[in-house]
This record gives structure tokens, sequence and C-alpha cells, in this order.
């Protein structure tokens, strides 16, 4: 199913721009941003395990492979550099 590859995709991506800004993320209010986006993308990984799950219940594969999750996803990387606050929760 095409639309789940592309939904475990953007997960995927999604999960991994979170991490991005949570590592990069700089200024005053620095500890209260970044432990908001751990909290973003742990719940973003139980949401990708459970789409890949209903896939294997459904008998269909599972993408897992960065190549894959690129060439699937809708939403693109960010590029590393460092975060303001407010950047990293736009």
């Amino acid at each position: 199913m095409k639309n789940l590859d592309r939904y475990l995709s953007n997960l995927m991506i999604g999960n991994i721009k979170l991490h991005n800004l949570h590592w990069n993320v700089t200024g005053l209010t620095f500890k209260a941003v970044h432990e908001y986006l751990e909290a973003l993308y742990d719940d973003s990984f139980e949401k990708l395990d459970e789409v890949a799950e209903l896939q294997k219940q459904l008998g269909l594969p599972v993408l897992a492979s960065a190549k894959e999750y690129l060439e699937n996803a809708d939403i693109q990387e960010l590029g590393y550099k460092e975060y303001t606050p407010v950047e990293a929760i736009k």
C-alpha cells in the first residue's frame, strides 16, 4: 500500500528532523524546548512502530532504509545548523 509507505516514510523523516532540532536547539529556553522535542520524537517513534506493525499484519513489506524513506516521503530533511527555540518549535 503506497499510502502506508508514504505515511511511514514521513514519520521516519519527521522523527529524524525532530532529533536534529532536539540536538541542535540553542538559547535561553534550550532545556524546555530540548525536552519538548524529545517527547515529540518519542511519540513519533511509537506511531512509526504502529504503522510498521500494521503493515506486517496486512502481509505487506515494510520499508527499512533511509534511501527508501527519502524516496517515499513528502517532507524533506533539515540540514545541520543551530536552531533557536522559536525555529525549533516552528
